[in-house]
């Protein structure tokens, strides 16, 4: 009767943990939907760029103007990005595998490609400003800087490969596509 009664409770323990850890998602972890609040705000700053050299005749005090005025927001909105990543992604992250909730990863990764998408286009922009200024040690620094973060994306990537799954990598895939789409 003892070992019937301790199977019966060990059944009900294992149906309830279950179903704990399958209700999972990304929505319903704090620090998740902590994360998403928090890349947004970076994301938010990040918008900023796209006002910046559009204009395809910009002249060389507009460029340096404008050049200077995207390295303070890229500054703000790495420094936001990387406290929202610090604050939250691991509680995030390691509530996500527990609960074997690896499509539920692809929202981590999609938010955090959305402030990417804005600095890499600014980018794209900066280098054809400096190269129509023909100013070449421009081109050179915005060339190595770019490789740099495209390198660092692409990172992203690779994590968001490793955690979700083989059931769920082709979400990876199209965000990798996405990103090389921009990419210079």
């Amino acid at each position: 009767m003892k070992n019937r009664l301790l199977m019966v409770l060990c059944s009900v323990f294992c149906i309830l943990f279950a179903s704990t850890a399958l209700a999972q998602s990304f929505d319903s972890v704090e620090a998740c939907s902590s994360l998403e609040t928090a890349v947004k705000k970076a994301t938010k700053i990040s918008e900023g760029l796209s006002a910046l050299l559009v204009d395809e005749n910009i002249v060389a005090k507009d460029y340096l103007a404008q050049l200077y005025e995207g390295s303070k927001i890229l500054s703000q909105a790495g420094e936001a990005f990387f406290k929202a990543s610090d604050d939250y992604e691991s509680a995030c992250r390691n509530a996500l595998l527990q609960a074997n909730a690896g499509g539920e990863l692809m929202q981590l990764y999609e938010i955090y490609l959305q402030p990417l998408d804005y600095a890499q286009q600014f980018f794209v922009r900066a280098k054809a400003a400096a190269v129509s200024l023909k100013r070449q040690g421009d081109v050179d620094s915005l060339t190595q800087m770019s490789a740099e973060f495209q390198a660092a994306s692409l990172k992203i990537i690779d994590m968001c490969k490793n955690d979700v799954g083989e059931a769920n990598v082709s979400g990876c895939r199209a965000l990798e596509t996405r990103l090389i789409k921009i990419m210079p």
